[in-house]
């Protein structure tokens, strides 16, 4: 991971772009977010966060799901608790869900290849 930073890193300095830390051009967030199995085409790890809407959960209280179905015989399930990060390569085919916890925020920072060519003609 240390020699792909450090690409991504070189990369960014050669657009017009503005990033955020050395790496991420872009943040969203979701509140009550799910998605289908899906793939980004990014240009480097994505960088998600949880968040539960209040501090009256147990500390153990799992928010989130995020789900790798091609890692492993039956899959990779990861439980996430509100302030957990998980940093994953986004163009493995992946999910995220939210089954019970209400108003809890996903928050991820990802670099979009298409963000980065489109760069060069600003």
């Amino acid at each position: 991971m240390h020699v792909d930073l450090s690409v991504m890193e070189q990369i960014v300095q050669g657009t017009s772009l503005k990033a955020m830390g050395s790496t991420a051009i872009a943040f969203s967030i979701g509140r009550d977010y799910h998605s289908k199995c899906h793939i980004n085409i990014d240009m480097f790890y994505t960088l998600a966060i949880v968040v539960a809407r209040d501090t009256g959960l147990p500390d153990d209280e799992i928010i989130h799901y995020f789900l790798f179905p091609t890692y492993g015989k039956h899959g990779t399930k990861v439980p996430l608790q509100s302030g957990d990060t998980l940093l994953f390569n986004p163009s493995i085919p992946h999910s995220c869900l939210n089954l019970k916890t209400k108003g809890c925020f996903i928050m991820s920072a990802y670099v979009s290849k298409k963000t980065v060519l489109n760069s060069n003609k600003l």
